[in-house]
C-alpha cells in the first residue's frame, strides 16, 4: 500500500456558497492536483543471451599433433615422433620413434616439443534486472461539476462529476548479462624417461618394422604453453522507460454540511480511468566495449479501467458566487499489465490525490 506523501496533508479550502433563496443550483470548479499512484514493477528479460550464446558454441578441447598426455598414441612433434610399434600393447614401449638433435637429450630424458591443441571456453552470468518504482507522482488539471440540492439550512446533497488528467513516468538503466569467451592455442613439451638408454646420435628415425632401441610409449611428464590467446568480453546495457497519461472520469453522490462561509463535503462513487501508456526497452550488446547488436522494443496502448473513489473536501465561499476548495481523495482501479519485448510491466493504479480549486456557483 502506498505511503501518504506530506503534501497530501494540505488543508483544503472548499467551496460552498449556499444560496438560501434557491433549492437547487450548479457549482463548477477548476484547479490543479497532485496525484500519487501505487507504483510500477518491471520484470526484465534480455535478448542478448539467446542471440550470443548459440553463436559462441559449446566449450571444447582439441588434441594437437602431440596427442594425449598419456596412453599409447601416435605423437608427432616439431622435432620428432613417438608412435606405437607391433609389440606396444604387450611391452608398453616402442622402437617406432625418432628425434632430430642431440640437444634434445637432457640428462636421463629425451625432450620433444609439439602442438598441444585448442581450448575454447565460454562463461556467462545472467541477473534478473527486475526493478520497482514505488509511488509515482504526477501533476495535472482537474474540473468538477455539481448539481446541488438543499435539504435544510445546514445540509445539502449533490451529484458530483469530476475529471482529472495526470502524467507519470519512470526510467531505469542497467546490465543483466555478461559473458567471457576464451580461445587458447597451446604447445606442449613432453619428456620421455630413457631409463638408462643411450640413444643413437641424432638425427635418428626408427621405423614400425624395427627392431631398435625402445622408449616408453607415453611421456613421463608434460607441460603446456600458450601460443596464442583471445579473450572477448561481452555485456548488455538496457534502458527501460514507461510513460503514462491518465484521464479519470468519476461520478457519485455527495453529502455536504455548511455553516456560514465554511463547509465540509464527503463523496464516493464510480470512476473510469482512461490510461494511455507507452513502454520501451532498448538493449545494446557490447563486445570489448563496442556495440555489435541492438534491439528496440516499444509498446503503446490505450485502455479503459474501472474503479471507485472516496473524497473529502473543505471549502470557503467569498460571496454567493465564488469559492475556493481543497480536497483529498483515494481511488481504487484496475491495474496495467503489459509486455514489451522479453520484459513485462505491472502498474498499480490505486492512487491518492490532493487538489486545490476555485469555482463559481450558478
Amino acid at each position: 500500500m502506498m505511503r501518504l506523501p506530506t503534501l497530501l496533508l494540505i488543508l483544503s479550502f472548499g467551496a460552498t456558497s449556499a444560496r438560501p433563496d434557491e433549492p437547487s443550483f450548479w457549482r463548477f470548479s477548476a484547479g490543479a492536483v497532485s496525484r500519487q499512484i501505487g507504483g510500477l514493477d518491471w520484470h526484465s528479460g534480455t535478448r542478448s543471451a539467446d542471440f550470443l550464446l548459440p553463436g559462441l558454441g559449446a566449450d571444447f578441447n582439441t588434441v594437437g599433433a602431440a596427442g594425449p598426455a598419456s596412453g599409447a598414441a601416435s605423437r608427432s612433434y616439431q622435432n620428432g615422433y613417438v608412435n606405437p610399434d607391433p609389440n606396444t600393447s604387450i611391452t608398453g614401449s616402442t622402437w617406432f620413434w625418432g628425434y632430430e638433435a642431440d640437444s634434445q637429450l637432457q640428462g636421463n630424458s629425451l625432450i620433444f616439443q609439439g602442438g598441444g591443441g585448442t581450448i575454447v571456453q565460454t562463461e556467462f552470468t545472467s541477473t534478473s534486472g527486475d526493478w520497482t518504482e514505488g509511488n509515482l507522482d504526477g501533476f495535472g488539471p482537474t474540473l468538477q461539476a455539481e448539481w446541488i440540492t438543499r435539504l435544510n439550512a445546514e445540509w445539502s446533497w449533490s451529484v458530483l462529476g469530476s475529471f482529472f488528467f495526470t502524467q507519470f513516468d519512470a526510467e531505469h538503466s542497467g546490465s543483466t548479462f555478461s559473458a567471457t569467451h576464451m580461445s587458447q592455442v597451446q604447445s606442449v613439451t613432453d619428456s620421455y624417461d630413457l631409463g638408462g638408454l643411450l640413444p643413437p646420435a641424432g638425427p635418428y628415425h626408427g621405423d614400425f618394422a624395427g627392431p631398435g632401441p625402445t622408449l616408453p610409449v607415453s611421456p613421463s611428464s608434460r607441460s603446456y604453453h600458450n601460443v596464442s590467446e583471445e579473450n572477448d568480453r561481452y555485456r548488455n546495457v538496457i534502458r527501460q522507460a514507461f510513460e503514462l497519461q491518465l484521464l479519470t472520469f468519476s461520478l457519485g453522490p455527495t453529502v455536504e454540511w455548511h455553516r456560514g462561509r465554511w463547509g465540509v463535503q464527503a463523496s464516493a462513487g464510480l470512476a473510469i480511468n482512461v490510461a494511455r501508456w507507452e513502454a520501451e526497452q532498448q538493449e545494446r550488446l557490447l563486445r570489448n566495449g563496442e556495440e555489435i547488436q541492438s534491439w528496440l522494443d516499444r509498446e503503446t496502448e490505450t485502455e479503459a479501467l474501472f474503479g471507485g473513489f472516496v473524497q473529502l473536501a473543505a471549502h470557503r465561499s467569498f460571496d454567493h458566487d465564488w469559492h475556493v476548495s481543497a480536497f483529498v481523495r483515494y481511488d481504487w482501479s484496475q491495474g496495467i499489465e503489459a509486455s514489451v519485448g522479453p520484459s513485462t510491466v505491472e502498474v498499480d493504479l490505486d492512487s491518492f490525490t490532493a487538489g486545490l480549486m476555485i469555482g463559481k456557483t450558478f
